[in-house]
């Protein structure tokens, strides 16, 4: 399944740590990424969209995520990436190091430092720890939950954008938006498109009133304004009637010399 990628920030010179799970018979892709908090928030953006582009662009042999962003920055943000690499004197070297493992394991499956607007991926993390077992890791630890830390020796903070991206264990399933069955989904993406779903009627059924409403107000109006028009038809019609019968009553007894 797609992500959307997420940008956070490690204080200087201390560590930060995440727990997520990965479902049974799944496997997932990470996507790591530092940048200076002195980046501006339209470079900030273009980073955190290009993370998530990187996830539209897999291969459709393995399902493996690139390893390079599929645009190069435009030219204002170049700009602000050349002067930030001017001032560190061409030191790329973040100062946050990344460090994937599973819980109660000594050692990481993958530690890496992470240099500036470098892209970092991890594609396949169940097979890449299990090329690990035959050095100390236990094989009959099953794929789930996971812990990553970032590790940061930096004088500043730093922002980290960040990715996990679920897949299952057949890339063409996972890639194909309309073959994709229930099968395939976890019990929580099972429960969250349900609960979409639910949203989306409740949504929908609120359009619906709203537009019945608005229906009903112009009916309405339109007739309130007919009684109205009909009131005053109804009183001139009146006062006419009453100006003809005095009219007559006046020239009947004038007639019997009555007045």
């Amino acid at each position: 399944s797609t992500g959307y990628a997420v940008l956070f920030e490690i204080p200087e010179e201390e560590e930060k740590c995440i727990q997520f799970d990965i479902p049974k018979n799944d496997d997932a892709h990470m996507i790591f990424l530092a940048v200076p908090i002195s980046l501006s928030s339209p470079a900030q953006e273009w980073f955190v969209e290009q993370a998530s582009e990187l996830t539209k662009a897999r291969s459709a042999i393995d399902g493996a995520l690139p390893r390079k962003f599929p645009e190069d920055p435009p030219d204002d943000i170049m700009q602000e990436i050349e002067h930030f690499l001017e001032k560190k004197k061409g030191i790329k070297r973040s100062g946050v190091i990344i460090k994937l493992q599973k819980p109660h394991h000594h050692r990481p499956i993958r530690q890496q430092d992470l240099s500036w607007f470098v892209p970092v991926v991890i594609n396949h993390v169940e097979r890449y720890q299990r090329k690990g077992e035959g050095s100390g890791w236990d094989a009959k630890v099953k794929l789930g939950g996971w812990s990553i830390c970032f590790e940061s020796d930096a004088k500043q903070k730093v922002f980290i954008v960040h990715d996990v991206i679920l897949v299952s264990e057949n890339p063409a399933d996972d890639d194909a938006p309309e073959g994709i069955s229930k099968r395939h989904l976890t019990p929580l993406e099972e429960e969250l498109t349900g609960s979409i779903s639910a949203a989306q009627s409740i949504l929908d059924e609120m359009r619906y009133m709203e537009k019945r409403e608005a229906r009903m107000r112009l009916t309405m109006d339109s007739i309130n304004g007919r009684i109205q028009y009909f009131s005053y038809i109804s009183v001139g019609v009146l006062l006419a009637i009453t100006y003809l019968q005095v009219t007559y009553l006046q020239r009947y007894f004038k007639k019997k010399k009555l007045m």
